[in-house]
């Protein structure tokens, strides 16, 4: 149908290509579209797709009839069709029977012919080879034996041609294309189940109001059928097994008449139907285990952990920034804080303080008192290089953490 579909693209999209001029391959260089001139490969395809459709379609009508009565799974049915899809025309012209006195002329031609004299005859020609006869002498007073006719002689001809309007009939005859020519149909029926379709039957015949036959085949009881049904199970004997066989017997050729129905049976073109009962094998379950990734529990669990790692990940990728942005400002005093403890102003105690749970007050008292014995004099006097490296190594002696703080300052990138 692909390389069919490409046959017809190419061929509508170049004008004057014909779909027999265009050629398709595959990748390997194998032809696919044949010899092209077999026209007749689609319309195979088509015809055996409808000729299986109408078996499945068959098929299935059979089981719609059998299974309210026998139950689902109790009934397999094949059916098989020989079709013929030769299409045939033929034109035949009948003439109706000929009533003259009902017969309309269409057409007539009369000639007529008369002519006086004798008319030309002998040989053209002939009289002058050949000498004339002796004279007959006749006496006188007397008459020739013979006497020739002096009356002028007349020849008339009269030619009559009728046509008559007949009445004729012309059929045109085109045989529909699919005509079944033979049908073929096998069905059977599970035992169990034709079994139990008997016994139902046998016990109804016993009650003085036996089940309609609808019913039972329906699959369809009342609740007086089902009370007597019930009621005759319990107190009737068993079935004699050459009952049984016979009841089983008369319901399978009543189901046969059922089948024959619902199908287009006709004996004549050869036609066949095939019915039996058998029992139903059952296969044994089978413990089938699933491969772990095809469990559906976990292929569940995995949904909801995949939905929740996303939603962690749009919290921290979308919504944390944007909280950030628009959260309220800290005060200065612990932004200073913590400014302090990002840049190494706070001594090694005084974090470890900070870590033990003391409060933010208590920090702050504790570095009110540190008064650098370092004065702004000594800064000032300090003119020599000698005496800025002793500041200097005074700074560092008394607290490094300032120092290197103001040092990373210094050197760090704008």
């Amino acid at each position: 149908a692909q390389v069919l579909s490409i046959v017809h693209l190419v061929s509508a999209s170049v004008p004057y290509l014909a779909t027999q001029d265009v050629t398709v391959v595959d990748h390997y260089g194998n032809l696919l579209t044949g010899s092209n001139a077999d026209k007749d490969g689609t319309p195979a395809l088509n015809n055996a797709r409808f000729e299986a459709e109408r078996e499945t379609e068959l098929a299935e009508r059979i089981r719609e009839l059998l299974i309210p009565a026998l139950g689902g799974g109790n009934v397999r049915t094949v059916v098989n069709l020989e079709m013929d899809f030769t299409q045939r025309e033929t034109t035949r012209e009948q003439y109706l029977d000929f009533e003259p006195e009902r017969a309309e002329v269409r057409s007539e031609v009369i000639t007529s012919d008369s002519q006086t004299g004798i008319a030309a005859s002998g040989i053209p020609g002939g009289t002058t080879n050949i000498p004339p006869d002796q004279p007959e002498v006749i006496p006188e007073g007397e008459v020739a034996a013979n006497p020739v006719n002096t009356e002028t002689a007349t020849t008339e001809r009269e030619q009559t041609t009728r046509n008559y309007e007949l009445d004729k009939e012309i059929t045109f005859v085109k045989e529909q294309a699919g005509r079944v020519v033979s049908m073929t149909a096998g069905v059977i029926v599970n035992e169990e189940a034709l079994r139990d379709l008997a016994k139902r039957r046998y016990y109804a015949s016993l009650d003085e109001q036996p089940l309609n036959t609808g019913d039972l085949l329906d699959g369809e009881l009342t609740e007086g059928d089902a009370g007597a049904l019930e009621g005759a199970a319990a107190t009737l004997a068993p079935i004699p097994s050459a009952e049984l066989q016979r009841y089983m017997a008369d319901e399978l050729e009543q189901l046969r008449g059922l089948v024959l129905t619902a199908l287009p049976y006709n004996a004549e073109r050869g036609d066949a139907l095939t019915i039996r009962s058998a029992p139903f094998f059952t296969d044994p379950p089978q413990d089938y285990q699933l491969p772990w990734h095809k469990d559906p529990a976990i292929i569940e669990w995995g949904r909801h952990g995949m939905t929740s790692i996303g939603l962690i990940a749009f919290f921290l990728l979308v919504i944390a920034p944007v909280l950030r942005v628009y959260m309220p400002k800290i005060e200065e005093s612990d932004a200073l804080l913590a400014e302090q403890l990002i840049d190494g102003e706070l001594s090694i105690a005084d974090r470890k303080a900070l870590e033990e749970g003391e409060s933010l007050d208590e920090i702050k008292a504790k570095l009110k008192p540190k008064k650098s014995a370092i004065s702004a004099d000594m800064l000032d006097t300090a003119n020599s290089y000698d005496d800025k490296v002793a500041v200097v190594r005074l700074l560092v002696a008394e607290d490094a953490g300032r120092v290197a703080n103001v040092l990373k300052k210094m050197i760090k990138p704008v």
